[in-house]
């Protein structure tokens, strides 16, 4: 039991830390892109909306990956735990 809590804590340390990477690359990519708003609209520029859209759906996604990392070392610890008091 204890291997498989261990294969399971590595696969979820593996996914948060490509939660981490991605949601950071979907962050910070494409911030000095956008274009120019036309004189005269009404809402302003689109492309700023867009960019912290951007920046906020990619924290989120870090930070979910943050989450899995935390199950993962949990899983860890509680094999360490049952490998000291003798179990499977």
């Amino acid at each position: 039991m204890r291997v498989v809590a261990r294969i399971t804590a590595v696969i979820f340390l593996l996914i948060s830390a490509i939660f981490i990477l991605g949601g950071g690359f979907f962050a910070f990519s494409g911030i000095g892109a956008g274009g120019r708003a036309a004189a005269g609209m009404a809402i302003g520029d689109p492309w700023v909306m867009l960019r912290w859209g951007k920046f906020f759906l990619g924290g989120t996604m870090a930070v979910q990956g943050l989450f899995l990392g935390a199950i993962g070392e949990g899983l860890w610890l509680l094999a360490d735990i049952a490998g000291q008091r003798g179990g499977r």
